[in-house]
């Protein structure tokens, strides 16, 4: 949105009657009555746009008092036809009203006067009564309103000179600073300050970046942002006033831009910039010797086929997250999904791996292994499926999935900030059987870890009647989800791939005083002829023996907790035996630490490994491989980061 919540008022206008042609071509109205669910779903998906678009938690974190919400006028229009039903449509406009009203009310101020207004007469008792109302909210609004700072006048002041000077009316934010104090010296926050003024009350837009104040934009004439070029580019055939306008499709060449343009400015290429810049439009290759064609992903008309994502026998490793609405009253932005495709694109492009196909509710991608982002009709929910064909790949997997989770995460926040919603897991098997997207089962964050709390290491489908294993689900190894929640009580199954790969190749090789996996399995109270089976098992089939042991441990852990937990269910006691002096009966993380370094084991290499992972957690060198860095210009350059952070080496 352009305007603030705190400054801005929005006119919802619905029809309260409505016409329809019968079998003979008589026409004939519809009352009230008739259209009222109709077209209170109109309103609702409105309504949810508008909370959608504007914060709907205050800066500390507490509810948005009542001057902060957005203020909302529901307006009936057609009046003039319901003059035979007039009662009967003011009964309707009131429901209307009240049931918004309650639904929204910790997010919208709904006004609770009932307009139903004839559009074509400017005198009548119900538009003297909205007149008035939007006279009082005016004032309402300026009482509000600090005074305009004096450098506000300064800038608006040099502002005619300053679009004389441009080719378009938009300035990036170094320049307009370096302009801006030529005038008069201003520090930067300051600055900020006065430009966002400027921007609530309409006089220019301030475009900011939420993670780079460089790329942030200031455009000197909104008027010729929104009609000149967001109107031509983006209208359907309805908006008449724009002639000549952009038609849906899947790509557009540089002809068509400038076809539409060419009256507005010659210097098109620029143009093509800024609408980069605001991720409106990508190009569907980078040379500098020849034109490209574009894709809007806004205008896409073409939704996903099912042969796009089909089922194959060669790939059987599948993990998905959904991004899904938290209640009934949330929506994504209209604008979130395009944005996330071209972000997504641009991300891609620096990897050297362009989306393999894109549709107005989908997006088609690779890195490494195979992913798909998809969108439900109804704008409530995003699945993130990734697969891959062998297990070695799980990682590449895992990278995938938080690259694009956190695109998601950083584009919600910018396009639908007062979207309350919540991230699942999918279901591994229904996205192995291909249920089509918007069907896929998905799981809670809480019932994955509830099932790894009760040791029984599984979720129930039950759309569907199956169980699943949670280390199915989420990615053992990488997924950051238990250690963050749980640290050292964690189990050794969630242990970071890199250091329990370090740590099982020290414990592996023998020590003349048996300070190893044998002596380590003791500790876990696994015997000796299981400790030599697993030896035996890791020696045939090329694994790692103090791997097999850790497994072990927790698998036994588990079914402990499982058959505590089933025991107090039925009634039973007893207790659930953590550790005695001599045995480590629970495998979290932290015994594993603690046996280690014993007075007996004396291990302190193998220690400093997962104080290591800790260490790298907990100062988020992680997030380093979840974030998609601007500041590499070339493919070495990431891959060297990643590098850095030991991926690329999965393999135990």
């Amino acid at each position: 949105m352009f305007l603030g919540a705190e400054n801005a008022t929005f006119i919802l206008v619905y029809k309260i009657i409505d016409w329809e042609k019968d079998e003979h071509g008589t026409v004939k109205l519809k009352r009230p009555t008739d259209i009222k669910e109709k077209e209170k779903e109109k309103i609702d998906y409105w309504l949810r746009f508008i909370k959608a678009t504007n914060k709907s938690t205050a800066e500390n974190g507490k509810s948005l008092s009542e001057d902060d919400k957005p203020t909302v006028i529901l307006v009936a229009s057609r009046g003039d036809w319901a003059q035979d039903y007039m009662e009967e449509a003011n009964g309707v406009a009131a429901e209307i009203v009240s049931e918004a009203k309650e639904k929204f009310k910790d997010y919208l101020n709904i006004h609770d006067e009932t307009f139903v207004i004839d559009c074509h007469k400017s005198q009548n008792d119900d538009m003297t009564r909205l007149r008035k109302f939007l006279k009082e909210r005016r004032s309402v609004v300026l009482e509000r309103s600090k005074d305009l700072p004096n450098l506000c006048g300064e800038i608006l002041k040099a502002r005619d000179e300053w679009l004389k000077e441009t080719r378009l009316p938009v300035l990036p934010w170094s320049e307009y600073v370096a302009k801006v104090r030529k005038i008069v010296p201003v520090d930067d926050e300051f600055l900020k300050k006065a430009t966002k003024y400027l921007n609530d009350i309409g006089e220019l837009l301030y475009i900011s970046d939420s993670t780079r104040t460089e790329k942030d934009v200031v455009v000197l004439n909104p008027q010729w942002l929104c009609n000149k070029i967001f109107g031509p580019m983006l209208a359907n055939d309805i908006f008449y006033q724009y002639p000549v306008k952009l038609k849906r499709q899947n790509i557009y060449s540089r002809q068509d831009i400038d076809n539409v343009f060419k009256d507005i400015t010659k210097d098109t290429s620029s143009l093509i910039n800024l609408l980069q810049e605001f991720e409106l439009l990508y190009p569907l290759e980078e040379s500098t010797t020849k034109q490209s064609d574009y894709v809007i992903p806004g205008l896409l008309k073409d939704e996903m086929l099912p042969s796009q994502w089909e089922r194959s026998n060669h790939k059987q490793i599948y993990y998905g997250r959904c991004f899904q609405c938290s209640n009934s009253i949330d929506t994504f932005s209209s604008g979130f999904f395009p944005r996330l495709q071209t972000r997504l694109y641009h991300h891609l492009r620096v990897l050297n791996r362009p989306p393999s196909g894109l549709w107005r509710n989908g997006i088609k991608l690779s890195y490494g292994v195979e992913g798909l982002v998809y969108i439900t009709q109804d704008l409530r929910a995003v699945h993130v499926c990734v697969r891959a064909q062998h297990e070695n790949q799980i990682q590449e997997c895992y990278q995938l999935l938080e690259l694009i989770s956190k695109d998601i995460r950083d584009i919600l926040g910018e396009m639908s900030p007062g979207t309350t919603w919540e991230q699942r897991i999918l279901s591994a098997n229904s996205l192995r059987e291909h249920v089509h997207p918007k069907e896929v089962y998905s799981y809670s964050l809480q019932q994955i870890v509830d099932a790894d709390d009760n040791g029984s290491l599984r979720v129930y489908n039950d759309k569907d009647g199956y169980e699943e294993k949670i280390t199915d689900l989420v990615c053992p190894g990488f997924d950051t989800t238990f250690l963050n929640e749980k640290e050292r009580k964690c189990d050794v199954r969630w242990m970071l791939h890199k250091s329990r790969r370090d740590l099982v190749r020290l414990m592996d090789v023998i020590q003349p005083l048996g300070k190893d996996y044998r002596l380590m399995a003791e500790y876990m109270n696994i015997g000796n002829t299981e400790v030599q089976s697993l030896a035996t098992e890791a020696r045939i089939h090329r694994k790692s023996p103090t791997d097999l042991i850790m497994k072990e441990w927790s698998n036994n852990w588990a079914k402990s907790k499982c058959q505590y937990y089933q025991r107090i269910q039925f009634g039973g006691n007893g207790p659930l035996l953590k550790k005695t002096k001599d045995v480590y009966y629970e495998s979290s993380i932290e015994n594993h630490q603690e046996l280690l370094n014993n007075d007996e084991m004396q291990r302190h290499d193998a220690y400093m490994i997962i104080e290591g992972m800790f260490d790298e957690l907990f100062d988020e060198m992680p997030l380093k491989l979840m974030q998609w860095n601007d500041s590499c210009s070339s493919i070495d350059a990431i891959a060297g980061e990643f590098v850095a952070l030991g991926i690329g080496e999965c393999n135990t």
